[in-house]
Parts: structure tokens; C-alpha cells; sequence
């Protein structure tokens, strides 16, 4: 896809003071979005992972639904639902800590428009 090349091209961005948002693949239906938080995962209670997990869930929903909104799309809003449903299309964030260790991963896909 050439929206994934073209972007990766211009990857890494700093996204905050603790997130690199570092390469997307489009794979199967499934856009995954691949991230570095500045963090060592061992320093995070089962808990705080939790609650760690639910946040960075809502804000990567809230980013996917204003990519939607922002984009020029031959589908209205209404319509990628059923068009997701349809194509088994998913969103996905892979985040990794700071030693590459793998740490949350979060996947949307039509039941969350």
C-alpha cells in the first residue's frame, strides 16, 4: 500500500514526550500502527498495565475515528462500519518499552465505530 510506504518513509515521529510512533504495515486487512514508549515494561505493576492499556486504547479509537472524519473518502462515516465489517478490515497499535520488549498491543475493528 502505497499510503504505508510513503509514510514510512518519513518515520520516526515523536508523538509525545514518551511515544515514538515508528513504522505502519497494512497486512490482511489489518493497518497496524507500531510505537516505542520510552518506558522499561518491568517497572509497571499488572494493574498499571491495565490502566495503561485502557487509556492508550480510547486515544488510539479517538485518532482512528478523527482520521475518518479528516480523510476525503469515496464512503461517508456511516458507511466504513459496514464496509470493516464486511472486509474483516482492524486497526492495530503494536507498542513495545524502551528495550524492545514487547508490551500492549490494541486492535479496533468495526464494533468500535
Amino acid at each position: 500500500m502505497n499510503f504505508c510506504k510513503d509514510l514510512n518513509q518519513q518515520l520516526p515521529i515523536q508523538v509525545d514526550d514518551y511515544t515514538k510512533f515508528y513504522a505502519i504495515s497494512f497486512v490482511n486487512w489489518t493497518l497496524t500502527a507500531y510505537y516505542q514508549l520510552d518506558v522499561d515494561s518491568d517497572d509497571f505493576s499488572e494493574n498499571e498495565l491495565i490502566e495503561l492499556h485502557g487509556e492508550l486504547r480510547s486515544a488510539f479509537k479517538e485518532s482512528a475515528r478523527r482520521m475518518f472524519a479528516s480523510g476525503n473518502y469515496d464512503l461517508k462515516r456511516d458507511e466504513w462500519k459496514w464496509f470493516m465489517k464486511g472486509t474483516g478490515m482492524k486497526f492495530r497499535a503494536n507498542y513495545k518499552d524502551a528495550y524492545d520488549r514487547p508490551m500492549l498491543n490494541i486492535t479496533l475493528d468495526y464494533s468500535d465505530f
